[in-house]
């Protein structure tokens, strides 16, 4: 069932500004978006050739989603380099998605937008992935193990996938390869191609773009349209529920509540890249300390000094704050208190690098194993200077949890308790140039030890058997916050006369 919202997006012919020669030239194209979220469209098989497609939706003014699949390393920030005439980079590298996913964005483009790349084989991942708005395809072999006869080639290819491409969504076929003959045998005329979907050849289209070496260039390509049957298997899905499934773990704002992204917007938030992208800053103190006194001196690209263009970023914000159906709704939550103390032990059922954006705040602190620590850092960099040292190469001699088990029947003991005192202590500690500053008093971390409810209590009522300890005010409240995927982990038991149980689960405002 397509959205109520779906309207079109442009004046003339359709969306865009692509030339389309279809019964009679128009702009545009024949596609109808809907204005409550991200267009989304996949270009499989790209390599390096992922301008066209990205030079195809790029003037559309309406937020898109550009998904890359392939087998090698194509990044923007990788060599070869995508950069301009003056050797700076056209993309800005954002935080990956939850799946270890690159993510860029154009740096030139007010217009919300996000270019992931997927490594891997583009069948077995987009088959399993949810659906999307246009197959953008020049590179047919990752459906060719489909074909049965020759004559019936692209139909054999594209019943495969049909499924995956939204009723009244679009295949766009670049004519990059279209001496390949049983690439470009689409029927001319509205055919089935399997029992529940139909395609039927609208135009040509044509545009301008830049290509890998920034020159201009004409691009080309074919359109085709795609039909489900109302009363078929996909007659009544629900496409804006399905795919905005790509949203919450490819983009970290998507994955906030509206009373995050709220403050944000009266904080006037800055943007966020990937932790490890060079920044404008960096780039210019290497040049200045190291290559400028040198005859030829060599720099990568120039980084760009924003990756969002004035206050686009902000715009972006306001955006989601009116379309909120976007962000994140529901987290399964159950919290206990230590009568005796202020202290707060809450359990959340889901994936901590899923959930890293929504759990940030200024007083909490990551508390995880390194790679993982690392892998929360790379989905949401605010995180960066809250992260607790616990097995860090030179840092190790001066932490405390020596000889770290994380879970099973041998794991470190008191683990809870030890993570709240390294948590609370290093960001006071000079040894810990890692962590800033902060009054450290929410601590999030994973299931470990036994995942027992019981074990977990009595580490946190350890906590306070010698106060003198501490590294906080008594008085002051601390919140222990365990995120665990399993739905044995934790389960509930009857409680002791030191805890009291309170929200039962948490809606999302």
């Amino acid at each position: 069932m397509m959205s109520a919202s779906i309207k079109k997006k442009q004046t003339y012919f359709g969306l865009g500004n692509c030339i389309n020669y279809g019964t009679e030239i128009g702009i545009g194209l024949p596609i109808e978006v809907d204005i409550n979220r991200p267009l989304v469209f996949c270009h499989p098989a790209a390599g390096r050739y992922y301008h066209s497609s990205m030079s195809l939706f790029e003037d559309i003014n309406h937020p898109f989603m550009q998904i890359l699949v392939d087998f090698g390393d194509y990044y923007p920030s990788s060599f070869p380099f995508a950069v301009d005439a003056a050797n700076f980079s056209k993309y800005h590298r954002l935080p990956d998605s939850s799946n270890g996913d690159a993510i860029f964005r154009k740096a030139s483009l007010s217009n919300p937008h996000w270019q992931m790349h997927v490594i891997g084989e583009a069948y077995d991942y987009l088959s399993s992935s949810p659906p999307i708005d246009i197959l953008y395809v020049d590179w047919f072999s990752w459906l060719e193990r489909f074909i049965e006869k020759g004559e019936n080639s692209f139909c054999d290819m594209m019943s495969q996938y049909v499924h995956k491409i939204r009723d009244g969504g679009l295949i766009i076929i670049d004519n990059k390869h279209e001496n390949i003959e049983q690439w470009f045998n689409f029927p001319k005329q509205r055919t089935r191609i399997t029992g529940n979907s139909e395609i039927e050849f609208q135009s040509q289209i044509e545009w301008l773009g830049y290509d890998f070496n920034d020159e201009t260039k004409t691009f080309s390509a074919n359109v085709i349209k795609v039909f489900h049957d109302s009363n078929g298997e996909l007659g009544d899905k629900n496409w804006f529920e399905e795919i905005k499934q790509w949203f919450w773990n490819s983009i970290p704002e998507m994955a906030l509540t509206k009373t995050q992204i709220k403050t944000m917007i009266e904080k006037k938030q800055q943007e966020s890249i990937h932790h490890l992208a060079v920044t404008w800053d960096e780039w210019h103190k290497t040049w200045s300390d190291v290559y400028m006194d040198l005859d030829e001196p060599y720099l990568e690209p120039i980084p760009p000094i924003k990756a969002w263009p004035g206050d686009s970023y902000l715009d972006y914000l306001k955006w989601l704050e009116k379309n909120p159906n976007l962000l994140f709704q529901d987290l399964e939550k159950r919290s206990y208190v230590m009568k005796s103390n202020n202290f707060k032990l809450t359990l959340i059922h889901g994936d901590i690098i899923e959930l890293a954006p929504s759990l940030y705040s200024e007083d909490a602190a990551i508390a995880v194993r390194n790679n993982l620590q690392q892998r929360i850092i790379s989905r949401c960099s605010w995180w960066k200077n809250q992260a607790t040292v616990l097995q860090s190469g030179n840092y190790w001699d001066y932490s405390q949890v020596k000889g770290l088990i994380w879970s099973g029947e041998n794991s470190t003991p008191d683990l809870a308790k030890l993570l709240i005192e390294q948590s609370t202590k290093q960001p006071y500690m000079d040894l810990f140039p890692k962590m800033k500053p902060f009054k450290c008093r929410k601590i999030i971390t994973i299931s470990h030890g036994n995942a027992c409810l019981k074990q977990l209590m009595e580490s946190c009522q350890n906590l306070y058997s010698q106060s003198v300890n501490l590294y906080f005010p008594i008085s002051e409240s601390i919140e222990l916050i365990v995120v665990h995927k399993d739905d044995s982990d934790y389960e509930e038991i009857e409680l002791n006369d030191l805890w009291r149980k309170v929200n039962q689960a948490l809606k999302l405002d």
